[in-house]
C-alpha cells in the first residue's frame, strides 16, 4: 500500500517556506494555459531546444490538443529539486525520475499517478505500440504502473572495450587490428606495455575498476533460474525452483553455501574474477584507485584502452577525432555469447533505468499521456524531439538504411534521449558508427536476444531493513574498490572475510527479508 509517511508533513512545512509559486499554478510567474502541460527534465537545455518546442507547439499541438512548457534542471541539482517540488505540491504534469533519484520514495509515498489504464489501451495506440505487455508488467513500483520506462533496449548496453585499433594493427594483433578474444586482447595489452612506454595499457575508473570483465553473466545464470540482487553488502544469488526460493547465498559465503545451486553454480563461483583482476592489475595505472578521468586519457593518447559499452562509441569516435586525429577506434565485445550474437545471451528484467512520471496532483493527466502517445506514434514525431529539425539538425542517412541518420554540418542539438524519447521501436544509428557496431546495436534491440530473469518485475523494498543495509554496506565498501582493481594479495580470502563481517553486521537480516519478499512476490505472480 502506498501512503504518505509522517516525514512528508515535516518536509512540507520546510519546503513551503521556500517554494510557493507551484501552489498557484504558475510557472516562472506566468499562468500556465489550460492547453499546456508543465514538464520537468534533468540536464542542461540543449542548444536549439526552443526551436524544437516551438515547432511542436506551432505545427502539432492543435492536432494533439496539448502544448508544452518545459523546465530543465541541472543534473547536480535535480535530486534535491524534484524532492522539494513534489512534496510542496507544485503543479507539474510530467517529470523525469529514476531509481537513482527519488522514484522509489515518491512511488512508495503515492506522489505519482497510476498510469495502468493508458497502456495496452487502443485509445492510446502510440503507447500500446511502444510498450509491450512484458515491459508494462515488469516496470511497476510497489505493484503500480506509476512510471513510463524510457529505454531503447532491454539491457544496460553491450559491454565493450574501446581500444586503439591503429595500435593493434601496428603490432599485428587480431584480424587486421580487430580483437575478437580475451587472448588477443591480452596480447594487445602486453604489446602496449612493452612498446608504448608513455601509455597505460588499460584505463579504469576509481569506483569501478575492472567492472564487468570476467564476470559470470546474468544470461548464463538466468538459464539456470538464478537471479542476482545487490543489497546490504554485496550480491545475493537466489535459485528459484517450483516458484519459490530453493537456495540463497551471497558472494564470498564459501562453497558450502552454494551446494544446493545447480551445476556449475554449486560453488562460490562469483569470486573467481578477483584472482584474474589481481593478475591483470599490472596493466593498470599504479594509481588507478584515484583515477577520475580514464576516458579523457584514452582520448588524449595517454591510455590504450578503456572499459565501457557500445553506447559510448559515438562519443569515443568524436573525442578521438578531436584530440588524437591519427587514432582509429576499435571495439572488442568481450562477452563471448554476445560477441557470437547468440540468442538469449543477455539477461533482462525488462526494467528501465529512467522514467517519466505524472504527479498524482496533476489536473492534466490525460493531456500528459496524450502527448506521450503522440511522441511514440511515429518515427517522425519521435525524431523531432530526439534528433531535432530535419534539414537543420540532421538528415536521412546517405546509406539509404531507414534506421540510420546523419547530423547536419554545424549541428549542436544534442538531446539526452534517456530523459524522454528512448524506445526500442524508434532507434536510429548515426552514420558515424562503423557497420560492425551498428550490427551489434541492432542485435541489442532485438527482444529475441534476451532471456528473462526469474525475478523479472521484482523490486526489493529495503525500507524494513534500512539500518542493516547501511551497516553491512559500510563494511562491504572496505574492500569493494581494492577488489575491483585487483590490488589485494589474497582477494578471494579477503572477500570471504568481508562477507562474514557483513553478515555479523546485518546482512543475515537483509537476506531473510529479501527471501520473504521474493517468495511473496512469486506466490502472487
Amino acid at each position: 500500500m502506498r501512503k504518505r509517511k509522517k516525514l512528508v508533513s515535516l518536509l512540507l512545512a520546510g519546503v513551503l517556506v521556500v517554494s510557493s509559486t507551484g501552489l498557484t499554478g504558475c510557472f516562472g510567474g506566468t499562468k500556465i494555459a489550460d492547453d499546456t502541460i508543465r514538464v520537468m527534465l534533468m540536464g542542461e537545455k540543449p542548444t536549439g531546444w526552443d526551436d524544437v518546442v516551438d515547432t511542436y507547439n506551432n505545427e502539432y499541438a492543435d492536432e494533439v490538443g496539448v502544448k508544452l512548457k518545459v523546465e530543465w534542471v541541472a543534473q547536480g541539482d535535480y535530486k534535491q529539486k524534484i524532492n522539494m517540488k513534489m512534496i510542496a505540491g507544485e503543479e507539474y504534469d510530467l517529470v523525469f525520475d529514476a531509481p537513482f533519484l527519488r522514484l522509489k520514495d515518491m512511488a512508495a509515498e503515492g506522489f505519482y499517478a497510476d498510469l495502468a489504464g493508458y497502456f495496452n489501451n487502443p485509445e492510446y495506440p502510440g503507447l500500446q505500440k511502444a510498450f509491450s505487455e512484458q515491459v508494462v508488467e515488469n516496470n511497476k513500483f510497489y505493484g503500480i504502473n506509476c512510471a513510463i520506462p524510457i529505454m531503447r533496449a532491454f539491457g544496460n548496453g553491450i559491454p565493450a572495450i574501446h581500444y586503439r585499433k591503429d595500435l593493434a594493427k601496428k603490432y599485428h594483433i587480431g584480424t587486421d587490428g580487430q580483437i575478437n578474444t580475451m587472448e588477443e586482447y591480452e596480447q594487445f595489452l602486453q604489446a602496449i606495455q612493452k612498446n608504448e612506454k608513455n601509455m597505460i595499457p588499460l584505463g579504469v575508473g576509481n569506483t569501478r575498476g575492472f567492472y564487468e570483465m570476467f564476470r559470470v553473466t546474468g544470461g548464463e545464470m538466468a538459464k539456470k533460474n538464478i537471479a542476482t540482487i545487490s543489497a546490504g553488502g554485496g550480491f545475493f544469488f537466489l535459485y528459484i525452483k517450483d516458484n519459490k526460493v530453493a537456495a540463497v547465498a551471497a558472494e564470498g559465503d564459501g562453497d558450502e553455501a552454494f551446494k544446493d545451486f545447480p551445476e556449475p553454480f554449486n560453488r562460490d563461483f562469483y569470486v573467481d574474477r578477483y584472482e584474474i583482476y589481481k593478475e591483470w592489475n599490472k596493466y593498470l595505472d599504479p594509481d588507478s584507485l584515484n583515477e577520475t578521468d580514464a576516458n579523457n586519457k584514452f582520448y588524449s593518447e595517454r591510455c590504450a584502452s578503456i572499459i565501457g559499452t557500445l553506447d559510448d562509441t559515438e562519443t569515443a569516435i568524436t573525442q578521438l577525432a578531436a584530440k588524437t586525429p591519427n587514432a582509429e577506434l576499435g571495439e572488442f565485445i568481450y562477452v563471448k555469447a554476445v560477441h557470437d550474437m547468440e540468442k538469449q545471451a543477455i539477461a533482462t528484467t525488462y526494467m528501465g533505468n529512467n522514467f517519466l512520471c505524472v504527479p498524482e496532483n496533476s489536473k492534466k493527466k490525460d493531456m500528459a499521456m496524450k502527448f506521450m502517445d503522440w511522441l511514440f506514434s511515429s518515427q517522425e514525431n519521435h525524431d523531432l524531439f530526439e534528433l531535432g529539425l530535419e534539414g537543420k539538425n540532421w538528415a536521412q542517412s546517405a546509406t539509404g538504411e531507414p534506421d540510420r541518420y546523419a547530423y547536419a554540418d554545424g549541428n549542436e542539438y544534442m538531446f539526452p534521449g534517456y530523459t524522454m524519447t528512448w524506445n526500442a521501436n524508434y532507434v536510429r544509428f548515426n552514420d558515424i558508427l562503423p557497420e560492425d557496431v551498428v550490427k551489434y546495436r541492432r542485435y541489442e534491440i532485438d527482444e529475441e536476444n534476451y532471456i528473462a530473469s526469474p525475478l523479472a518485475g521484482f523490486t526489493f523494498d529495503s525500507t524494513p531493513v534500512t539500518t542493516e543495509v547501511a551497516k553491512a554496506s559500510n563494511v562491504a565498501t572496505k574492500v569493494a574498490n581494492p577488489l575491483a582493481h585487483g590490488i589485494l594479495d589474497d582477494p578471494i580470502e579477503e572477500k570471504r572475510k568481508n562477507t562474514a563481517e557483513c553478515r555479523s553486521k546485518g546482512m543475515n537480516v537483509v537476506q531473510d527479508e529479501l527471501v520473504r519478499q521474493v517468495n511473496e512476490y512469486l506466490a502472487n505472480k
